[in-house]
């Protein structure tokens, strides 16, 4: 066979085939006409040859083990200091396809036909590409192959399976028993940064660095002495990233096995991680503190390092809801805003605190909302925000927002969602230290007042104020770290709880409400006592509050199969009272009928007027019904009806007491009446229908 001169740009010839035969042939007939020809048997032998020294045309046939020739023509043409390299692919099927070939990029297709025609097509092609002569766009010799069925069926699984693989979301890396990379798809490339062109042939210590890619080596060390199929799990710190890399052995693969890389990134669990230690450090630290003032600042400053912020503030409201106070300002210019007032309803502070929801603001110059009063203060730029209501199950105390992120991507809902508990946290312990705050105050007035009567009803007093203290110490506090990390189980905030989890926190929330109500109701009951609870009167409908209270307690009658009912007379319309109190009175009452009153029951309460200007409310049940000797005792503290039947209900024996001291706050009278045991019960109260006028009081 006679061959063209070469010429000097393709002298060198890197020949690469897994049959021998082809590779000796065409070998022998290169170097005949003086061309410097290197032989390679796969396409990880090809990459390590184009890593030592680079040819000048590259001779690939398409199927062969490790890296096919795909893998090895891409490696080259994406390369830009390889992309001058003339590459002729070689294939023995049809099957391929012409527009599969030419969009690898290759110079050349030649069909694998008998070893001589072979040959004189390589020369061929070879003398073109030297002398600049136009190469043909078809595969050279194609006309004469046939496309077998069974290579043509194998050839479109494999392209299904490397499409599944290109697109699948989880990385995957192929590597030979010497950790070479003989296959990465694209979510590994990503992962890693790095595409396929610069990691085929590259060891993981060369691609991870010494650290982490030394790490990986030894997993695919140990597997290499394990049998087919076994896997090893290890988490590497990756180019910033946390990555999960599950390794497979393939012992048994024809081309000498390897091991299968599965690439998983856990970044977000390592930020879960952190959340989760942050939130645990807080609770620690709003059950122990002590002084608010330094409490919020830490807590500040632990949210503005965590979130990754330019600047943090925590605003408190007034007492009369007006304005909201910069308790704590954290940035270049926070200590001049600290102490500063601004209005309640202005900005998106205002707007957070008014309603009581959280929000992120991307863009908050462009916000509708915003309030640009405090930026002109500290001339400072305002660009995004989250801000999130201080917020109890009571009232709203106040807002955290934070604003600007340093760096990594913008304000997520994940975000939002953290603030948003340690918020809920936050706001728990500043409720807390304000009761303990009344509390001490309260006990304080009430022990200075008992002194000044006798020497025994101080130490009576002493023995109070310490026990409530302590109750309230004791008590209150833990309750607030339950509740709150309840709450946040409960509005599963950090992932979903499944049907027994969510009945067990639901159980502990029902629990540690209920006895937070005692407590309250136990402090309530002591201020109205001491007279230190004020009623805010205002005009209050009452077939509303009626309706009200049922809705509170209609979840528990609902339960029991228990029926409600309402009767307001037409008559009726509105009185002067305290809203809240006179929840409290309904809700009180409500809750007893319910709890008393057997399963099939029913509670009933009516309105009506009495004595010209008086309102009777009563509230009638079908339950186990009062004693005679019990209709006065009940209505004192720590006192209930039948001690055996008392004992089958939750209960302190606080909630009648403190409704007669509501009651009788507002100048009305509370009285009970049942036709004896399991006869149910009639609860009735009467108040003025305006405060401050003296008139008859209506008989019982």
């Amino acid at each position: 066979m006679t061959l063209p001169d070469p010429a000097r740009r393709l002298r060198r010839i890197l020949l690469v085939d897994n049959d021998r035969v082809i590779v000796a042939l065409l070998r022998d007939a290169l170097e005949e006409r003086g061309y410097l020809v290197t032989p390679a048997f796969d396409g990880l032998e090809a990459l390590e040859c184009l890593a030592a020294d680079l040819p000048d045309c590259v001779i690939l046939d398409m199927v062969m083990p490790k890296v096919d020739g795909a893998g090895v023509c891409r490696a080259i043409k994406e390369d830009p200091s390889r992309r001058h390299i003339r590459v002729v692919l070689l294939t023995g099927t049809a099957a391929e396809g012409e527009a599969t070939l030419r969009t690898l990029g290759a110079d050349a297709c030649i069909a694998k036909r008998d070893a001589a025609r072979t040959v004189e097509d390589v020369a061929e092609i070879l003398g073109r590409l030297e002398s600049g002569g136009a190469v043909p766009e078809s595969v050279v010799g194609g006309e004469g192959l046939q496309p077998r069925q069974m290579v043509v069926e194998l050839l479109r699984e494999n392209r299904s399976l490397a499409h599944i693989l290109r697109v699948l979301g989880e990385g995957v890396l192929v590597v030979d028993p010497a950790s070479r990379v003989t296959y990465i798809n694209g979510a590994a490339g990503r992962l890693l940064d790095r595409g396929e062109a610069a990691c085929l042939g590259v060891p993981l210590r060369a691609i991870l660095g010494e650290g982490t890619g030394g790490a990986l080596e030894e997993t695919v060390r140990r597997l290499a002495r394990t049998a087919d199929g076994a896997t090893g799990d290890v988490v590497l710190s990756c180019r910033d990233r946390l990555v999960r890399f599950t390794a497979t052995h393939l012992a048994g693969a024809e081309d000498g096995g390897g091991v299968v890389l599965v690439l998983r990134d856990e970044t977000a669990l390592l930020r879960r991680i952190e959340e989760l230690s942050a939130l645990n450090e807080l609770s620690a630290l709003f059950i122990t503190a002590g002084d608010q003032a330094s409490m919020l600042r830490l807590v500040m400053e632990r949210v503005k390092t965590l979130m990754h912020v330019e600047a943090g503030s925590l605003l408190l409201a007034r007492p009369d809801g007006q304005a909201l106070t910069f308790a704590v300002a954290l940035g270049d210019k926070g200590r001049i805003l600290e102490g500063k007032e601004v209005p309640a309803d202005q900005g998106i502070a205002g707007w957070v605190y008014r309603r009581g929801q959280a929000l992120i603001v991307p863009d908050a110059r462009n916000d509708p909302r915003f309030f640009s009063g405090v930026d002109a203060l500290t001339h400072f730029e305002t660009h995004s925000m989250i801000c999130v209501p201080l917020k109890t199950r009571r009232r709203v105390l106040g807002v955290i927002q934070i604003i600007n992120r340093v760096e990594g991507p913008p304000f997520s809902t994940e975000d939002l969602n953290l603030l948003a508990a340690i918020a809920l946290h936050a706001a728990n312990a500043v409720d807390n230290l304000h009761l303990i705050r009344e509390l001490r105050a309260h006990s304080e007035g009430l022990e200075g007042a008992v002194r000044a009567r006798t020497e025994e009803l101080v130490g009576a007093s002493q023995y109070k104020a310490q026990f409530l203290g302590n109750m309230s110490h004791e008590l209150r506090t833990p309750l607030n770290s339950i509740l709150g990390f309840s709450e946040v189980l409960e509005q599963q905030l950090f992932g979903p709880l499944t049907e027994r989890q969510a009945r067990y926190v639901g159980n502990v929330l029902k629990a540690g409400r209920h006895l937070l109500a005692l407590v309250e109701n136990l402090l309530e009951l002591t201020r109205a006592q001491a007279g230190t609870l004020t009623l805010s009167l205002s005009p209050v409908v009452v077939a509303e509050a009626l309706q009200r209270a049922l809705e509170a307690i209609r979840a528990r009658a609902t339960a029991k199969g228990i029926t409600l009912a309402v009767e307001v007379d037409p008559t009726v319309t509105a009185l002067e009272a305290d809203p809240e109190r006179l929840h409290q009175i309904l809700l009180n009452l409500l809750e007893n009928g319910v709890k008393f009153t057997p399963e099939g029951g029913a509670v009933r309460v009516s309105a009506r007027l009495t004595g010209g200007e008086w309102l009777e409310i009563a509230v009638r049940d079908t339950g186990i019904g009062v004693k005679p000797e019990d209709r006065e005792r009940i209505f004192r503290e720590f006192e209930m009806g039948d001690a055996a039947l008392s004992r089958q209900h939750q209960g302190a024996g606080l909630g009648l007491a403190l409704c007669r001291s509501l009651v009788e706050m507002h100048g009305g009278r509370i009285w009970v009446t049942s036709a004896g045991e399991g006869q149910g019960s009639t609860f009735t109260f009467t108040l003025p229908l305006r405060q401050g006028k003296s008139a008859s009081r209506p008989s019982m």
